[in-house]
């Protein structure tokens, strides 16, 4: 995916009230998240825990135009930019705290804000920061309507990115 300098591995998408298989954090359609694919068309999928970790990323990045608005951005699990304090490793089913509940608005993390724990926000989120961003809700409807995507930058940092639309 062509984005801040492209290399960008689309991992998920989720469709509004189309949770599906959203909620479990094994496979969901995999083969809907191919290359090729339009971040924005298409049925909810997202890749595994596992294999998503299995992905070398510094960023994580979610997507949309409903509840995330344009880009939001996350440190990913190969940042090591300031240590003692490592990147999010992303688990679907896991509280977003930590690296996953510090997002910015730009892919260089200027401005980032970090909020805490939420007992039903999982994923990556910044509650109560910036409207109450999560990848995955357990007390409500469990779907944000993102897209979801990893991403390892050809430039000389290394980027994941997690689009939700």
């Amino acid at each position: 995916m062509e984005h801040e300098g492209g290399g960008w591995t689309m991992v998920g998408r989720g469709k509004g009230a189309a949770a599906s298989c959203w909620t479990n954090s094994g496979d969901c359609s995999p083969m809907a998240l191919g290359p090729g694919q339009n971040p924005f068309l298409g049925v909810t999928a997202k890749l595994s825990d596992g294999k998503i970790n299995a992905i070398s990323y510094t960023r994580i990045r979610m997507s949309g135009s409903t509840m995330i608005q344009g880009n939001q951005y996350w440190h990913g699990k190969d940042d090591d930019s300031n240590p003692g304090f490592p990147g999010c490793t992303y688990r679907h089913r896991s509280n977003a705290d930590n690296r996953c509940n510090c997002a910015s608005l730009q892919v260089n993390m200027a401005g980032m804000r970090c909020g805490r724990a939420h007992s039903s926000h999982r994923g990556v989120g910044d509650w109560p920061n910036g409207g109450g961003l999560y990848s995955l809700r357990t007390d409500a409807n469990p779907l944000p309507t993102p897209v979801f995507a990893v991403s390892r930058s050809p430039i000389s940092r290394r980027l994941l990115q997690p689009l939700l639309f």
